[in-house]
């Protein structure tokens, strides 16, 4: 496979199923996350979290299972891509 295209990032999470660790989003983004009564991140259809610019997928919002973490990746990054082109939808509540 050819890769064609970089993008620069400022950070990495590798995605494991462990369990939910939150512990690199500061205290300041978690107050503005919504959680279900199960403990997962609510989002919207896009995995929009209530912080506008921050997306959640997998094990946080649903699974645990890798197809559910693939799906979750491909719908959030059409959300993403809506979201740096300003396409307004419905964040998270």
């Amino acid at each position: 496979m050819d890769i064609k295209e970089f993008w620069k990032g400022t950070q990495i999470i590798q995605s494991i199923g462990q369990g939910m660790d939150l512990s690199y989003i500061s205290e300041e983004f978690k107050e503005n996350i919504q959680f279900s009564p199960r403990g997962r991140v609510e989002t919207n259809e896009y995995f929009q979290t209530g912080v506008k610019w921050f997306f959640m997928g997998g094990d946080i919002i649903e699974g645990p299972d890798v197809i559910h973490g693939i799906a979750n990746g491909h719908k959030a990054a059409i959300g993403i891509d809506n979201f740096i082109q300003g396409i307004d939808f419905k964040a998270a509540k």
